[in-house]
Parts: C-alpha cells; sequence; structure tokens
C-alpha cells in the first residue's frame, strides 16, 4: 500500500466547508426553481380551467316586491325538524374522564 501524509485539519476544514456551500447552493436553486414552477402551474392551470361560463347575467330593469331583486323562482327552505339534534331530545352531556 502507499501510505499517504496525513492532511492538514485546516485543508480537511476547507474542503468540508466547500462541499457544504455548494450543497447549499443546490438547496436554494432547488427550492427558488419549485416556487418558480408552481407559479407556473398555477398560472397554467388557471388559464386552462377557467371555471363556468353561464352566459351574461340578466338584470331585471325594475326590483319585485319593495326592492328585494327577484330570485328566479327560487324560495329559500327550512331545515328540518330533525337537523341539528331537534329530535326532541336534550343533549347528551359526559361528564367524567378517563
Amino acid at each position: 500500500m502507499v501510505a499517504m501524509p496525513p492532511e492538514e485539519p485546516r485543508a480537511r476544514a476547507q474542503v468540508r466547508d466547500a462541499g457544504l456551500n455548494l450543497v447549499q447552493s443546490w438547496t436554494v436553486a432547488v427550492a427558488v426553481g419549485a416556487i418558480g414552477l408552481t407559479g407556473v402551474l398555477g398560472l397554467a392551470a388557471a388559464d386552462t380551467f377557467r371555471g363556468h361560463n353561464t352566459g351574461p347575467a340578466q338584470q331585471s330593469s325594475s326590483p319585485t316586491d319593495n326592492g328585494v331583486p327577484d330570485n328566479g323562482g327560487i324560495t329559500p327552505q327550512a331545515p328540518p325538524d330533525s337537523s341539528f339534534g331537534g329530535g326532541g331530545q336534550p343533549p347528551a352531556v359526559v361528564s367524567g374522564g378517563s
């Protein structure tokens, strides 16, 4: 075997620091690239999938019933009596623990 001269601690530290700087540079470059790619893909998706186009909305020129605009004949419905625990039973209370 060939005997290698011992390296100086300072030279080893410089090589280590150079490697760490290289890793840091690559990490920053990958992070910036990922953020940029995310933005580009977001813009492409927003341009490709524009959403639903139902056409121009028709505004009535005169409001109906005391200034309330027409809602297209849709009347809101009340929730059923059994929703949100309104089934006639008091809410269950549990106390205590483990």
